[in-house]
């Protein structure tokens, strides 16, 4: 197995199957609780199946106790916060935002949605709303990206040559972290986070979420920098998408020959 491999096992699988063992627990202690069956609800990996009882109408006392459990398992609220709003379109789903824990106040303006939060404010829009580019509007539109934000990054990167293709750690629910790409803007405008169909105005991306970057450096770059990788170090580059490879060569600068 080559360093890139190593260090992805060790700093992203590890942790999301501790993430998915955790929300296993909490769904055994709701079904303690309630007396109800949670296995199988939709056949939902455990993760996203804790995570869908947050968009449900109503019941709030349901939620209080699902919170409460997730609380108890060392909750990351910055990363409960991220992967909540990364379902923020369609909108009918943001009424719910409005009783969840971290969400301060919810205002629909125009254009956006403000969300005041305990960690800052956040001004989101839809990204297809922003861009004129109509076979990119396409695809973010008939696709759905979650979970293929480096994918994204690589396909869109010749038609954003300017802006800058971002790699950071984010942390995930219960400890540990993933790597999340996205674009900052060349002007300072925002960030625009493909994989979400979401545009963050300004900071305020960085300012909530505190992502700790590993790579950054403009689109027009991507081809270049990933033939030099492969030139230089011909034995890490393997089938992760270009942008993943560059921020986990950044990484095996990092643990180096350590990594076991």
């Amino acid at each position: 197995m080559s360093l890139l491999n190593q260090i992805y096992e060790k700093n992203e699988i590890a942790f999301a199957e501790h993430d998915r063992m955790i929300c296993e627990t909490i769904l055994r202690e709701l079904e303690a609780i309630y007396q109800i069956p949670f296995v199988g609800f939709n056949g939902q990996p455990n993760v996203m199946m804790v995570l869908s009882f947050f968009r449900l109408p109503g019941n709030e006392k349901f939620r209080n106790t699902v919170f409460d459990l997730m609380e108890k398992h060392s909750l990351n609220r910055r990363s409960f916060l991220f992967r909540l709003i990364s379902e923020i379109y369609p909108p009918d789903f943001l009424e719910h935002l409005r009783m969840l824990p971290n969400c301060l106040t919810l205002i629909q303006e125009k254009d956006h949605y403000r969300i005041e939060t305990s960690f800052g404010t956040l001004r989101l829009y839809r990204l297809t709303d922003m861009i004129s580019l109509q076979n990119v509007r396409y695809v973010l539109q008939r696709e759905d990206m979650h979970q293929k934000c480096h994918a994204v990054i690589e396909g869109v990167a010749p038609y954003f040559p300017n802006d800058f293709i971002t790699t950071s750690k984010l942390p995930l629910l219960f400890g540990g972290k993933h790597y999340h790409s996205y674009m900052v803007c060349e002007d300072g405008s925002g960030v625009m986070d493909f994989s979400r169909n979401t545009f963050f105005e300004g900071t305020c991306f960085e300012d909530v979420f505190k992502p700790g970057v590993i790579t950054q450096y403009k689109a027009s770059e991507l081809d270049e920098r990933f033939k030099k990788l492969e030139q230089d170090y011909p034995e890490l580059p393997n089938g992760f998408y270009k942008v993943l490879q560059l921020a986990l060569k950044e990484e095996v600068d990092v643990y180096g020959k350590s990594i076991s």
